[in-house]
């Protein structure tokens, strides 16, 4: 069974920051200017009591970070260029333009620093909001941590973290992480000795000392956004799995813990943990075992919050809205059940497939072939397959002793899958039989990968291969009920269902990877229609297409109608089909475009604190 959840991926959440977003390179003006009564109210407090109470108040703008320099509360408006400051009160006191889009604010003590993610810069602002300096770092800054005189710097879009003078911005170190030429590192955290870095996409949480060596790499799960250090353990939000992990100081995972969906970040206040979630629009309060005691229902998108050592300060994404969380230790509302749905793999077995041809396509309930003028047709509940000529007249019928659960034609012999007998069958084109193979795992889908066959077993979590004379050659565990297979003439890649993820092999074994995508990737194809080539994936649990780039990158995402389970290319189209509707549906393969591909397309919101 797999767990089904309407979670979009993550840089489709908060889309109110794509391309409405700019970013100026004049000199700006800066502000300190109280904000008008008249143009934002503060809305008083009341109904005061015993319990837990989500105070709101009145701020500039749409927020996605929020600080407290030890009197005050600083917010930044990504859309606006502008950073707010607040008083306890919940009065803004202070408004300042900085550069473009901050992202991410941190105290250092005695100066506010702002991360700017469409820059590769990084601002540092005195308390009055005076701009004192703007320093070069690496693309898409993000976390920040001052030890002493020197300040680091996590660049989301690039493949290492700076260290610069906190006095003068100089650059001066550059420290390598991750496995890849951007693996993600934005969220990071300072345990007393070492720096904790979190790569969202290569799904690593990364432990370095202050010389900036790599001590240790950790997988705790998928898009790793939040860090936080209790004085004890690291916490970790995963905020495509719903959860957050516990790593101990040896760097074990200890333990992970569901969450209501969309978690963004975590923060410890001292004696508890508190997590914001954006989809359900909840703030719980768990205890250090990683239990919810309780929640807090919040409208609008709650995206960030901070910890003044006594209230909570929750930002809004979506409105201009700042909440103050007073009474925070009393009771909160009871927290809800996480529900959870499920598919079966037999549900998602009985999916139907498109069938192309140079003429057009069709859909088939049955694993169908086309080789010349016929169609072979599998009639499962007959166990046998069926040769049909152009004139729609049966030919040969081919018994299946087992399950056929895939065929594929090399242009001289048909390969035949028998999951149940564990076997892969040879037939000539004619439907003579030909040879049949025994097989160490159950094979459900075969792909031709030069002079072998590679093949998946769904329910052994496996991927393996044989010569087709064959020798059976290696057995990897691939994934969760990997569901399918492509060659894209270089890397093997499977669909794994059960962990909605695309994994990528080399063809000797030696590099494996993982690439979260949507819930429940049923089907993928390779396009070859501009750039690199593409891979596509077809998520049945939340309607989505995805295009990414041969390194796992995502580049696009389609919403699909309800129900749709198979995908194929035609001419330069990427054809889908929902069998609830009976409808194809076409994409370009040119969506995405080179712009995507040359970075020139950014979203923070993969990011948050």
């Amino acid at each position: 069974m797999f767990k089904k959840t309407s979670l979009i991926a993550l840089f489709t959440i908060l889309s109110f920051i794509l391309y409405s977003c700019s970013s100026s390179e004049n000199e700006i003006v800066q502000t300190e200017k109280e904000i008008s009564n008249e143009s934002k109210k503060e809305i008083v407090e009341s109904d005061k009591g015993s319990n837990a109470q989500a105070i709101p108040y009145a701020v500039k703008g749409r927020s996605v970070d929020i600080e407290f320099d030890g009197s005050h509360i600083w917010i930044a408006h990504y859309e606006d260029s502008i950073i707010s400051k607040v008083d306890l009160q919940g009065k803004t006191v202070g408004t300042y333009k900085v550069q473009g889009e901050p992202i991410k604010l941190t105290f250092d003590g005695e100066y506010m620093w702002v991360a700017h993610f469409t820059e590769p810069i990084v601002s540092k602002l005195g308390l009055d909001g005076e701009i004192i300096g703007i320093y070069d770092t690496g693309e898409s800054p993000g976390g920040i941590f001052r030890d002493g005189e020197d300040i680091w710097v996590a660049n989301g879009m690039s493949n290492f973290i700076s260290k610069i003078s906190r006095d003068t911005g100089e650059t001066l170190a550059e420290y390598q992480v991750g496995g890849g030429e951007m693996p993600g590192p934005y969220a990071m955290e300072f345990d007393g000795e070492n720096l904790w870095v979190a790569n969202y996409f290569e799904n690593t949480v990364e432990r370095l000392n202050l010389k900036g060596e790599v001590i240790q790499t950790i997988m705790p799960g998928f898009d790793p956004v939040s860090l936080e250090y209790d004085g004890e353990n690291l916490w970790v939000v995963l905020v495509d799995e719903d959860s957050i992990a516990l790593i101990d100081n040896e760097g074990e995972i200890e333990s992970v813990h569901p969450v209501p969906n969309g978690p963004r970040q975590v923060l410890f206040d001292g004696g508890n943990l508190w997590v914001v979630s954006f989809d359900e629009k909840k703030l719980s309060r768990l205890d250090l075992n990683g239990k919810v005691e309780g929640e807090i229902t919040l409208d609008g998108g709650p995206w960030a919050m901070e910890h003044d050592g006594e209230n909570l300060w929750v930002i809004d994404s979506t409105a201009p809205k700042l909440w103050k969380i007073t009474n925070k230790d009393r009771e909160l509302e009871k927290p809800e059940s996480i529900s959870e749905k499920y598919y079966s793999l037999d549900e998602i077995k009985s999916l139907p497939h498109i069938v192309t041809t140079e003429q057009g396509f069709f859909s088939s309930p049955f694993p169908s072939l086309i080789i010349g003028e016929n169609i072979w047709l599998s009639i499962k509940n007959e166990q046998r397959i069926v040769i049909i000529d152009e004139n729609g007249e049966e030919g040969e019928s081919i018994k299946i002793d087992g399950e056929l659960s895939d065929m594929k034609f090399d242009g001289n012999f048909v390969w035949i899958s028998d999951p149940e007998e564990r076997s892969i069958l040879k037939y000539t084109s004619d439907g003579s039989f030909v040879a049949e193979y025994d097989v160490s795992s159950r094979p459900t889908k075969i792909e031709f990968v030069d002079n072998n066959i590679w093949f998946i077993s769904t329910e052994d979590d496996s991927l393996s291969w044989m010569t087709k004379s064959g020798e059976v050659g290696e057995v990897y565990q691939i994934g969760g009920w990997p569901l399918d297979i492509l060659f894209d003439g270089k890397y093997v890649w499977t669909s794994n269902a059960r962990d909605k993820t695309v994994s990528r092999i080399t063809l000797d074994g030696e590099e494996l990877k993982k690439y979260r995508v949507g819930d429940t990737p049923v089907q993928i194809l390779f396009s070859n229609h501009h750039g690199e080539g593409h891979i596509w994936v077809l998520n049945y649990g939340d309607n989505t297409l995805m295009k990414l780039t041969r390194y796992g990158m995502r580049l696009a995402v389609v919403t699909l109608s309800k129900g749709s389970s198979d995908l194929a290319s035609y001419q330069d189209k990427i054809i889908t089909y929902n069998p609830s509707t009976e409808l194809f549906k076409e994409v370009s393969a040119e969506i995405g475009g080179e712009s995507m591909e040359n970075n020139k397309w950014r979203e923070p919101s993969r990011f948050t604190k």
